[in-house]
């Protein structure tokens, strides 16, 4: 099966469909994606302060790749959603809000309000100084990206549900 493009004719499962014949016995459930990385920024969030020791005895360092460590966190749970959001949003041939929603959220959010936290400061806090602002801006915007094509998502596969007959 070269060319495999997602078909949701039911509201219980997504189907994975070949596209040349139509036809398949392969199921993928949304849920079970998220496992293994999800999985693995646990085991981050929770070894945040004792995986930096095993590379450095720095006090100083440790501190600030702990911190980091949590927001690689929260950007590795965000990544694994938008990705598999916006491949399955290839499938419906839904391109050009996912390229308007990574521009305006990655590049905006993510890259300029890294730089605004990281070196101007926003409002009335200071500039941070350091790689955190940048993290955090990159974590947020892209989570907001995992919730925009979760929507979209939504959106195409309820629009993609033949509407049953009303009977009269």
């Amino acid at each position: 099966f070269p060319f495999v493009c997602l078909a949701a004719h039911d509201w219980k499962f997504l189907r994975w469909t070949p596209i040349p014949t139509h036809t398949s016995n392969f199921y993928c459930l949304p849920g079970r994606a998220g496992g293994s990385p999800n999985g693995l920024a646990a085991i981050i969030f929770i070894a945040n302060k004792a995986l930096p020791g095993w590379y450095s005895g720095n006090p100083a360092i440790i501190g600030l790749a702990s911190s980091l460590l949590l927001w690689v966190a929260v950007y590795h749970v965000a990544d694994a959603i938008q990705s598999l959001c916006v491949f399955l949003l290839r499938c419906y041939q839904i391109t050009m809000a996912p390229l308007v929603v990574y521009c305006a959220l990655l590049w905006g959010l993510g890259l300029m309000g890294g730089y605004q936290l990281s070196y101007r400061g926003i409002g009335t806090y200071p500039a941070v100084q350091s790689a955190i602002g940048f993290w955090a801006a990159s974590a947020v915007a892209l989570a907001l990206v995992a919730l925009s094509f979760t929507g979209l998502l939504w959106l195409a596969v309820r629009a993609s549900v033949p509407k049953p007959a009303q009977v009269r």
